[in-house]
């Protein structure tokens, strides 16, 4: 059977991603969540569950660096991460 792990980010619950895996110990221990405004609000708190778990809860900063490495990995300036925030997921 397929596992999934199913990560939502609050306040904003469009922003919810679905991962397959064939089993849930295949999934890796952490995740990086590449943030933007377009997809929550980096100005308030946000919340990040996974399969129901809170992993994080506070503030995702916005850096030069998760910019650089957001065009550095996909040059569309219309989809630029402005916060990256890597989470453990066991």
């Amino acid at each position: 059977s397929t596992a999934a792990l199913i990560a939502t980010v609050w306040p904003r619950t469009s922003a919810t991603s679905v991962w397959p895996f064939a089993a849930v110990e295949d999934a890796p221990e952490r995740l990086t969540l590449r943030l933007s405004d377009a997809l929550v609000d980096l100005d308030q708190p946000v919340r990040i569950t996974v399969n129901d778990r809170v992993v994080f809860e506070g503030r995702a900063m916005r850096t030069a660096g998760a910019i650089a490495s957001s065009l550095d990995e996909r040059f569309d300036p219309r989809t630029v991460a402005t916060a990256l925030l890597e989470v453990d997921l066991r």
